[in-house]
């Protein structure tokens, strides 16, 4: 079943431990829709990539969107940047000219070098659904950021931003589901476009770090799955599938 835009339904709590593992629970619920939305006002066991917690400050969003996607399910871990990209518009449209929202490899949002949101994907392989659903967790810091954090973090209302999370929500959920739609129809390439128009660092020195693997090179471009090329100082090409990017 194809997203579309405006075709979905929204499931408010007051409280959740998380809205990504209340989103698989209704994946399996019979009455519920392929694409919803899960979002609380207090999250109380967040969680981002590599299961690092997320900090779910008061005020902020939180929530997750499901859907099966119209592709074949190797395909599926695309969504990491239609995401990416829907974020950064969105926040773009939201906030000054001058305040220019980048996407970091391969979904994290930052503004001025902070990091403003988190994003976790994970696949929900139902029996009752013939194509697996994707659960797309979004972390957004709208009135507050994190002060304990290893790395600097912002927030929008620190940007100049005025609404609530809530408000913020209706935005990205329409900006989404219509790449979705662009994602579907059109393949990877105009989503690979988008994010490239708005990468940081790209053509660049940065480091890539994946255990106690470190590689530095140029970051040259993404290839058609969404793995980074990576210009190693020999001349070499490398693609980089996995790891934390760190900028120079």
């Amino acid at each position: 079943m194809a997203a579309s835009a405006g075709a979905y339904r929204i499931f408010r709590y007051a409280e959740l431990g998380s809205t990504n593992d209340q989103a698989r629970k209704l994946v399996t619920a019979a009455d519920v829709p392929a694409n919803f939305i899960v979002v609380t006002h207090n999250q109380t066991s967040g969680r981002g990539r590599a299961g690092r917690s997320w900090q779910s400050l008061p005020g902020n969003l939180f929530c997750s969107f499901a859907l099966t996607p119209a592709v074949p399910p190797i395909r599926m871990s695309e969504l990491s940047f239609v995401i990416a990209v829907s974020l950064q518009e969105a926040m773009a449209s939201v906030l000054s000219e001058e305040t220019e929202a980048k996407i970091k490899w391969p979904n994290d949002i930052l503004i001025n070098g902070a990091k403003i949101s988190g994003i976790l994907l994970e696949v929900v392989n139902d029996p009752a659904h013939k194509i697996p659903t994707v659960v797309v967790g979004v972390g957004v810091n709208v009135v507050s950021r994190p002060q304990s954090l290893d790395r600097p973090s912002t927030c929008l209302l620190d940007l100049g931003y005025r609404g609530s999370a809530e408000s913020f929500l209706g935005l990205l959920a329409e900006m989404f589901f219509s790449y979705v739609t662009v994602w579907e129809q059109g393949g990877f390439t105009p989503i690979r476009q988008a994010w490239l128009d708005h990468a940081v660092g790209l053509g660049e020195e940065i480091v890539i770090r994946s255990g106690n693997d470190q590689q530095v090179g140029v970051l040259e471009a993404l290839d058609e799955t969404g793995a980074l090329l990576l210009r190693l100082p020999e001349g070499s090409l490398r693609t980089i599938t996995a790891g934390d990017v760190f900028l120079g």
